[in-house]
């Protein structure tokens, strides 16, 4: 923390964790906005396997609204979220919630 800015962490899904996944790279194809299946499976696998060691993790995942309406993929990694119980928080929240382990 410098001057009261602080430095969110991002990482990348389990398999790939110097990858940051977004909507934009996941799509199968580009005119139309097809989601790729891939997508999904990597955003519940990272989901799963935290979950499994108890890890506290925090997921920034980039996604554009018109590459995941409606998009299967998208729809069942959102799903595990709500199955898994994790906990969804607003960039102003993530940051308030650093801070305070800074603090």
């Amino acid at each position: 923390m410098n001057k009261g800015i602080i430095e969110i962490p991002l990482a990348g899904s389990w398999r790939e964790p110097l990858n940051i996944p977004d909507s934009w790279s996941n799509l199968s194809d580009r005119v139309s906005f097809t989601l790729d299946d891939r997508f999904g499976r990597l955003w519940i696998e990272s989901l799963e396997a935290a979950r499994a060691r108890d890890l506290p993790m925090l997921f920034c995942w980039y996604v554009d609204p018109a590459h995941v309406i409606d998009q299967k993929s998208f729809e069942r990694a959102i799903d595990a979220i709500v199955r898994l119980g994790i906990r969804s928080v607003t960039g102003t929240e993530c940051a308030m919630l650093f801070r305070e382990q800074l603090c």
